[in-house]
């Protein structure tokens, strides 16, 4: 059963803005072009540290070898600028697309982490409804919610529809203000 957080106390302006994120839930984030990956990614972990905010378990980052050449690794200090604990992040490369799907599966129904991030990468076109099933009924069951960070327009694709309970596309704006990195 799914269960919404942030009801306990004030909940916080992003649950204030989605209606409350949810347990054993599947949220889906995509860049809305190219050059919007970065900012799908930080959307992706923010997502995730606040679906992994009330529970001590750890984050598990999911990623294959395509992707990681593609867009790079995770880098820590940006990780922690989205409120990811460091100490709590694990972080799976996949060779390929079966791996990365079974790894996802697996990690969710091991009810081990706090929550799931997945960068589908070249998997994204095994992600067909079968697998969507599989791993929304894995998030369900176990009570442990999956963001799943989907290639460039992925949400035109006509099986994109699955079980996911949110999908946000993103794209990255400037800075409000400016920042001095020195």
């Amino acid at each position: 059963s799914q269960t919404p957080f942030g009801r306990e106390g004030a909940p916080c302006a992003l649950d204030r803005t989605l209606g409350g994120l949810f347990s054993g839930a599947l949220y889906e984030a995509a860049p809305a072009r190219m050059g919007d990956h970065a900012a799908a990614s930080g959307f992706a972990f923010g997502l995730a540290s606040r679906l992994a905010a009330t529970v001590q378990a750890p984050l598990i980052f999911i990623s294959d070898e395509f992707s990681t050449r593609e867009t790079g690794a995770p880098y820590g200090l940006g990780l922690a600028a989205h409120g990811l604990d460091l100490t709590r992040l694990v972080y799976v490369r996949s060779t390929g697309a079966q791996d990365l799907l079974w790894a996802l599966e697996e990690s969710l129904r091991a009810k081990a982490a706090a929550c799931v991030v997945a960068d589908l990468g070249s998997a994204a076109r095994a992600f067909d409804l079968v697998a969507a099933r599989r791993i929304t009924m894995a998030a369900r069951m176990s009570g442990t919610s999956a963001v799943l960070l989907h290639p460039p327009a992925s949400f035109n694709r006509p099986m994109a529809q699955n079980g996911a309970r949110m999908r946000f596309e993103i794209r990255s704006a400037r800075s409000a203000e400016p920042h001095n990195y020195r």
